[in-house]
């Protein structure tokens, strides 16, 4: 429901044009509306960017191709301007930027149009685009888990388990745990960015406006102990046998012999 609300804009034009009825046992007239490309013409009896087709506009709309046409029905009291409909069309009139990623030698546009799954979408065009060889490479790389535990100014994350993008699985607690100044909300239910109470207002908003509350208040946060800034990798007289943890190099170290 509050999708449907959602005041983002998804610009899809539309041509109308009225059919009569051919049937004599079913008498009477139909609205449809067909996509095209944007225009600058309006009509203020009709939603926005909707505009009737004229009689020889109509008059050149068909096709000698063998395409399928695709008919989208709205609600039975909806329109072609309903939001959830136009987020249903507008992947499909989409020019997309298929000229520019297939100057890349290193992309194969079939196999992208071939996607299926979010991982192949990463296999296929985030690895060969940044140079990683693989999307699990990319995965590791872009994690922010080690980084963690080289945070130094208080962070409140806030996660749902049942967020379809950013699963439990994932959620690091043990990282969350062992850094005083990381705290992890986890709740049962928000979705992905969602959390959304009764009335439309977002229970996100209240958590952290006490977290940040909370830290004005603070005269002064130092919850540093040794155990923290040996797991850092910041305690420098740590053993030569022990290569020190940095959480945000990812590089192997190598013990120099003394």
């Amino acid at each position: 429901m509050w999708t449907a609300v959602k005041g983002t804009d998804i610009p899809i034009y539309y041509k109308r044009h009225v059919f009569s009825a051919e049937l004599p046992e079913y008498r009477g007239t139909f609205a449809v509306d067909f996509v095209v490309p944007p225009y600058t013409d309006t009509d203020t009896t009709l939603p926005p960017r909707t505009t009737y087709y004229t009689s020889s506009e109509f008059a050149v709309l068909g096709s000698d191709d063998e395409k399928p046409m695709l008919i989208v029905l709205h609600g039975l009291s909806g329109g072609s301007y309903e939001i959830y409909l136009r987020s249903a069309i507008r992947p499909l009139v989409d020019a997309g930027h298929v000229d520019v990623i297939k100057q890349n030698p290193r992309i194969d546009v079939e196999r992208v149009r071939a996607i299926k799954y979010l991982h192949e979408f990463d296999r296929e065009l985030q690895g060969p685009t940044w140079g990683y060889p693989t999307e699990g490479a990319y995965y590791r790389d872009a994690s922010s888990v080690d980084s963690l535990l080289g945070v130094r100014i208080p962070l409140l994350a806030i996660n749902a388990v049942d967020d379809p993008i950013a699963h439990r699985e994932a959620i690091p607690f043990m990282e969350f745990t062992t850094n005083p100044y990381t705290v992890l909300c986890a709740t049962a239910m928000g979705g992905h960015l969602s959390w959304f109470e009764t009335g439309g207002t977002r229970w996100f908003a209240k958590p952290l406006s006490n977290f940040f509350t909370r830290i004005a208040e603070c005269r002064e946060i130092d919850p540093q102990t040794k155990k923290d800034t040996a797991l850092a990798g910041e305690d420098v007289s740590v053993a030569a046998t022990v290569s020190p943890f940095v959480p945000t190099r990812r590089k192997l170290v190598m013990i120099q012999d003394p």
